[in-house]
């Protein structure tokens, strides 16, 4: 499989006026997905700059400019009585981004529908990884929208480490979205 480094947008068009910029960002429909590290060479930024001072707009899109499309990630905040835990993403050596730190749980919309609500959030807050009572029992949410893939990564999980567990409880879990 290859490794995702990011989903590309469709265009983006900058225009200038007298005291703000307007960005308008074009989505497409299902994402194209960039196999490689986007680095433009500055000197197309450079040009890019100099177009919108001229004309007050200028489109950026394009392989040299590529345009990476919004993504977000979902933290784990744990309480008991005493204390608050936060759960963090290891990243492997080899990882794309970030190789070795420990990041949120993040990625990008797979369809357009996704941009339009925080469905793509809620995915990425299972689909890397799980989460175990003390009691060895599968942490599943009230909500059974993600039963199916938090089920799927915990058999991952289990073949890959010989990890067991006792069975599944469902706990209630809160989304709040931090701007």
């Amino acid at each position: 499989m290859v490794e995702i480094y990011l989903g590309l947008a469709d265009r983006l068009v900058i225009e200038q006026e007298e005291r703000n910029r307007t960005f308008s960002l074009y989505l497409p429909e299902t994402p194209e997905v960039s196999t490689t590290d986007i680095k433009p060479n500055p000197s197309v930024w450079l040009r890019k700059i100099d177009e919108l001072r001229r004309n007050g707009n200028v489109e950026i899109s394009g392989r040299e400019t590529s345009i990476v499309t919004p993504s977000a990630g979902s933290i784990s905040v744990f309480y008991d009585n005493r204390r608050i835990y936060v759960s963090f993403s290891q990243k492997d050596e080899k990882a794309p981004r970030d190789p070795g730190f420990r990041v949120p749980r993040n990625g990008f919309p797979n369809k357009r529908s996704e941009w339009l609500t925080n469905a793509h959030l809620y995915r990425e807050s299972w689909e890397e990884g799980i989460f175990i009572f003390e009691d060895e029992n599968l942490v599943l949410p009230q909500d059974q929208s993600y039963d199916m893939i938090i089920r799927k990564v915990a058999e991952l999980i289990k073949t890959q480490s010989g990890l067991k567990l006792k069975g599944e409880r469902r706990a209630k879990i809160e989304f709040k979205c931090l701007s």
